[in-house]
């Protein structure tokens, strides 16, 4: 869960996953995805007056998250300040202040949307501007070398001066997570041992959020040969994803598979009929919080919760190896935890965790005029850093620059797309293929 206010002191009149009163100075919001822990506020009538009363103001966020928004009724009012941006994709924002009427300055921050590998339409946020360079990871997962993709691909030709991280799994006891390939294996392992022991045994996917699953789903459904029940206001999310959508389906008989949000299930729920007396249900939560307090259960990846139910440690946050491996390529200069860990009552603790990271990381800096603090003042306290570049124009030379530089890392990627999210897998091409026909 968020402990994240929505400012970053580096830039203030900018507001990130959090759209209530005390961030209503910002001139500019932005939104990393569609989880409520970081949507505090969007849907409040008192944000909604507030953006009536500032008609230019916008609310930056991803295509998916665009689409996804303006089709859900407690959103759909914020159709007019909704700008999405490309993965990948660069834009500048600037803010303009008027001193004794007679001067006026204009300071620009270049905001990049890097994807997190979290859900559907989840970004980080790379600020570059004259008071440092800030990555916002939002909530993410780096699995395997994907963190180091991102650094050498969008980070290395910078200097992070801070990182708003998020901190979820950043415990001991969560020190390693299995890839949601290696846990989906085990799952569709399960369901195919279960559905083969009779015609009347189907399956309830008990998933905790509406979006997040979607690699586990597209999965099930490839290898098993089957559709997954979902509700209605379940499959208008992937409207706009059509490798998820074909996978879904709303009628009962086309599939003995049920994904069921919070318990809300046709199998469990509703007055019994004789043929829902007969069904032998297995259930399967999809989940990571748990195995923080069951170590054992950590080991193996599954453990029982009753009769015919599984949990299984499928984890869109990374684990605490995947954060210090991301921390050491990234080498930031200060970290701010954005939220407290399961086992921790406050962010004392996962700052101490941090601390010791960043202490254990070597972090060269090459001489400046400029100075900074540092998380860990025993260590790097007053290193000196890189000094920041001007932002460039968007002139011809430096787009057509980017073009190439953006297929020749997308083409990249897609050497990489297997094991990920196949939302990303599709955005991803997709995005590919829309530059290389701009740039022809």
């Amino acid at each position: 869960m968020s402990s994240f206010d929505g400012r970053v002191s580096e830039y203030p009149w900018i507001a990130i996953d959090c759209f209530l009163k005390q961030n209503f100075t910002a001139h500019f919001y932005f939104l990393s995805h569609l989880h409520q822990d970081h949507m505090k506020g969007l849907d409040s009538p008192a944000f909604r007056t507030h953006l009536n009363g500032r008609p230019k103001s916008r609310i930056y966020c991803s295509e998916i998250t665009k689409s996804i928004l303006i089709k859900d009724a407690n959103y759909s009012h914020l159709k007019l300040f909704l700008q999405s941006v490309p993965t990948n994709d660069k834009i500048f924002i600037e803010l303009q202040q008027t001193f004794d009427t007679s001067y006026t300055e204009i300071e620009t921050v270049a905001v990049t949307f890097l994807p997190s590998g979290h859900c559907p339409g989840s970004m980080m946020f790379l600020l570059e501007g004259k008071h440092g360079n800030i990555l916002y990871t939002g909530d993410f997962r780096m699995e395997g070398d994907e963190h180091k993709f991102m650094v050498y691909n969008y980070l290395s030709a910078i200097t992070i001066d801070s990182v708003y991280l998020d901190t979820t799994f950043c415990l001991p006891e969560m020190m390693t997570i299995p890839k949601r390939k290696t846990i989906t294996k085990q799952i569709i392992n399960k369901i195919q041992q279960w559905l083969c022991q009779g015609t009347n045994h189907v399956v309830c996917l008990r998933c905790r959020a509406r979006l997040g699953y979607e690699y586990l789903l597209s999965e099930i459904a490839k290898k098993l040969k089957t559709k997954i029940l979902v509700h209605s206001d379940q499959i208008k999310l992937y409207d706009n994803i059509p490798e998820v959508r074909s996978n879904l389906t709303l009628v009962d008989k086309e599939t003995k598979i049920h994904m069921c949000i919070r318990g809300r299930c046709r199998l469990l729920s509703g007055p019994p009929t004789p043929d829902s007396k007969k069904l032998k249900i297995l259930r399967i939560k999809p989940c990571a919080l748990s195995f923080a307090y069951n170590m054992e259960a950590l080991k193996q990846g599954c453990f029982t919760r009753g009769a015919n139910f599984y949990s299984f440690l499928y984890s869109a946050h990374s684990s605490m190896a995947e954060i210090i491996e991301f921390l050491k390529c990234l080498r930031p200069l200060k970290v701010y935890p954005n939220v407290v860990p399961v086992k921790d009552s406050d962010l004392d603790a996962v700052t101490q965790r941090i601390n010791g990271i960043m202490g254990n990381c070597d972090i060269p800096r090459k001489k400046t005029k400029m100075t900074a603090s540092c998380s860990n003042p025993g260590k790097d306290q007053g290193k000196e850093i890189l000094p920041l570049e001007p932002i460039a124009n968007t002139d011809l030379d430096y787009k057509a620059s980017r073009k190439k530089s953006a297929i020749m890392q997308l083409n990249d990627k897609n050497l990489m797309l297997d094991d990920v999210d196949p939302c990303q897998r599709f955005i991803c091409r997709r995005r590919s293929r829309d530059i290389q026909n701009n740039s022809s």
